[in-house]
């Protein structure tokens, strides 16, 4: 059995976060520069950085949770 402070301190890869923002509708517009400019037909915009196999960073998973709050708003 896993630990309940397992999952807490695990991070997210920057590739996870963009399939969790694909899965729910949001769309790739381009990438430019190592930067992902995802839309959602709401009109919901967001930007995500690095290489997709980088740990993603707190802001990071920070924005994005605050994206999937504001779709099911």
């Amino acid at each position: 059995m896993v630990p309940l402070w397992y999952y807490i301190c695990m991070s997210s890869k920057i590739h996870e976060l963009i399939q969790n923002l694909e899965s729910i509708g949001f769309v790739n517009k381009g990438d430019k520069n190592g930067y992902r400019n995802l839309r959602h037909p709401n009109g919901i915009k967001i930007t995500v950085g690095g290489r997709l196999s980088q740990e993603a960073k707190q802001y990071q998973i920070n924005d994005v949770n605050r994206a999937i709050e504001m779709i099911s708003d």
